[in-house]
């Protein structure tokens, strides 16, 4: 699927340098596996790390990241105009894989060539994530798509 959006601003008519162009790709990306989650449910009600609750329920709780590295087939949803190229990945949260500012060669979003999940917020889904200094699991939304 390879679709081109001219995007614009009311009351100016489409250029060229509006384009958006939309597709789906497959990417090979070397990635260490989440362990299996715990079926028991885990009541840490009481425990505090960082500012945390350490509620954990009704999520699963995994504690093993596996240590081998093996390539694995992701999807990937680009989009793309003369500006940026956005690589989002639908299978793991809708993940920004990629941001690349094209008019400098510059990814303003870290690009990890490898998937290895933390062993923070792995209940979470959703566009980008990131540690910020104290270790605790950020979401920003960055792309907003009506």
């Amino acid at each position: 699927m390879n679709q081109t959006i001219n995007a614009h601003t009311p009351g100016e008519g489409p250029s060229a340098a509006a384009q958006v162009q939309v597709w789906e790709s497959e990417v090979l990306i070397p990635t260490y596996e989440a362990g299996k989650a715990d079926p028991n449910p885990m009541f840490l009600e009481k425990r505090v790390y960082q500012g945390s609750t350490g509620r954990v329920y009704p999520h699963p709780v995994i504690e093993s990241i596996s240590d081998v590295k093996a390539d694995k087939n992701y999807k990937l949803v680009i989009l793309e105009n003369e500006y940026v190229r956005i690589e989002i990945m639908p299978e793991i949260g809708g993940r920004i894989y990629r941001a690349l500012d094209k008019t400098n060669n510059y990814d303003f979003v870290y690009y990890n060539r490898v998937i290895k999940p933390a062993l923070v917020g792995l209940a979470a889904h959703g566009f980008l994530e990131a540690l910020n200094s104290t270790g605790r699991s950020i979401t920003v939304l960055i792309l907003s798509v009506r």
